[in-house]
């Protein structure tokens, strides 16, 4: 409702109000603020663990990120007591990361064995995935197809997609289809 909407922006302020008076610097981030909240008043929020009404596209391994030489021991991502590596970020394992784990399906994009939130970002560690998705769409969706191309220019993303299907290993992504014309 308004009211509650009213009084969770409300809270929110207050906690921001009282990170900038502890002299916490540098800009705000909504997450962090909206994870306060949750800890404050843990009777007011019903969490979405399972990140079936917002969440986003980034795909993890269980375990820490490899280092450069594949040795292991990477930084945990996921927090101390669960460590996980980011798929989504690393632009050669986009492969595992999207095609091995999303697909478009006419106008919906799928995710076998776990349903998609009903709304989703791709900012971050997940904008390529959101990328991939969205070229996806686009060829199997008319609708999104013509969003694309009003609103994105059509040299950008052939450039981008060239691009990454020659990182990729031969066999590891499909070949997009090339529009007549």
């Amino acid at each position: 409702s308004a009211i509650g909407l009213e009084a969770l922006l409300l809270a929110l302020i207050m906690l921001d109000e009282e990170r900038l008076v502890a002299g916490e610097a540098g800009t705000v981030d909504f997450t962090n603020l909206l994870r306060r909240f949750a800890s404050r008043y843990p009777a007011l929020v019903l969490p979405d663990t399972e990140q079936l009404l917002f969440g986003t596209l980034v795909e993890v391994d269980r375990g820490p990120c490899p280092d450069a030489d594949g040795g292991g021991g990477g930084p945990a991502w996921c927090g101390p007591s669960e460590p996980c590596c980011p798929l989504s970020g690393a632009f050669e394992r986009l492969n595992e990361a999207f095609f091995a784990r999303f697909r478009a399906e006419g106008c919906a994009l799928r995710r076998p064995g776990r349903p998609l939130p009903a709304l989703w970002h791709g900012d971050g560690l997940a904008k390529w995935t959101y990328a991939l998705g969205l070229d996806g769409l686009a060829s199997t969706c008319p609708y999104m197809a013509r969003l694309v191309l009003q609103n994105h220019p059509v040299d950008l993303l052939n450039h981008l997609f060239s691009r990454f299907e020659a990182t990729q290993q031969p066999g590891a992504v499909a070949k997009r289809p090339r529009s007549e014309g």
